[in-house]
C-alpha cells in the first residue's frame, strides 16, 4: 500500500502540466532628480464662443512689415488682429451684428467699426489699421454688437504706449 501511495503521487506529480502564470511587479518608479520641479499642468483653453459670446484682441502687428510689435514701444501705424464669435447658437448671428474696436487716449478717441452682413459668421476675424497716434498710453477694447447695439461680448482692455519716433 505504501509503494502504490508512492506510486499516485509521481504519477500525479509527473502528469501536472506546468502554469504559464508569470508574476510580473510593478515596474519601479522613477526618482526624480534633485531640485526639479514638478510637471504643472494648466487647465485648457476653453476656445471662443463655446459657452457664450466672446470678443478678444489676438495680435498687435507693424502696419508697414506684419513683425509684432511691443506693446510699450510702438512708434508707427499697427495692425489689430481681432476675434468675436457670437456663441454656441446659430441664432444670434443670422441678425448679424457689427465689430467695434474702441481705443482711448491723451490725443485719439475713436471706434472703429466693422459691420457683419446678416446671416453672420458664427465666428469672425478682422484686422484694424490704427495710426496717427500721439505719444501717449492708450486702452482699446473690441466689442461685439448685435444689430440693435446691445453689447454681446467685450474683451479685456489691451494697453498700448506710443512712443517718440
Amino acid at each position: 500500500m505504501r509503494t502504490a501511495g508512492i506510486l499516485m503521487l509521481l504519477a500525479g506529480a509527473a502528469c501536472e502540466q506546468p502554469s504559464k502564470h508569470v508574476y510580473s511587479s510593478p515596474p519601479p518608479t522613477p526618482n526624480a532628480s534633485t531640485g526639479a520641479a514638478p510637471a504643472i499642468s494648466g487647465a485648457p483653453e476653453i476656445p471662443i464662443g463655446t459657452l457664450a459670446a466672446g470678443a478678444r484682441l489676438v495680435s498687435v502687428t507693424d502696419a508697414a512689415t506684419g513683425a509684432p510689435v511691443a506693446l510699450g514701444s510702438i512708434t508707427d501705424s499697427v495692425d489689430v488682429l481681432t476675434l468675436v464669435a457670437f456663441g454656441p447658437g446659430e441664432w444670434a448671428a443670422r441678425h448679424g451684428g457689427r465689430i467695434e474696436l474702441a481705443v482711448r487716449g491723451p490725443s485719439f478717441d475713436t471706434t472703429l467699426v466693422r459691420n457683419l452682413g446678416a446671416p453672420a459668421p458664427s465666428i469672425a476675424a478682422h484686422t484694424f489699421r490704427v495710426g496717427g497716434l500721439m505719444v501717449g498710453r492708450y486702452s482699446s477694447v473690441v466689442r461685439l454688437r448685435s444689430t440693435d447695439g446691445s453689447l454681446l461680448a467685450e474683451s479685456i482692455p489691451l494697453l498700448i504706449e506710443v512712443v517718440a519716433r
